[in-house]
């Protein structure tokens, strides 16, 4: 969603709610690293770490 509203132009009215979504998920998503669930603990901070260094995110709306 990240890469979604990055590609988006600044002025388009859907990347503002599309980046807010996109927040909601990665807070939530990281919250629940190391939540002693195997969901969490074994495959979800690979997720984790491309959504906090934007693997594959570049802005190409401007």
């Amino acid at each position: 969603m990240q890469s979604v509203a990055a590609a988006l132009p600044t002025d388009h009215p859907l990347r503002e709610p599309i980046s807010k979504s996109a927040q909601m998920h990665r807070s939530d998503g990281l919250a629940y690293i190391n939540s002693g669930h195997y969901e969490g603990d074994h495959w979800l901070e690979t997720f984790g770490l491309y959504v906090v260094k934007r693997v594959g995110v570049s802005s190409v709306g401007n």
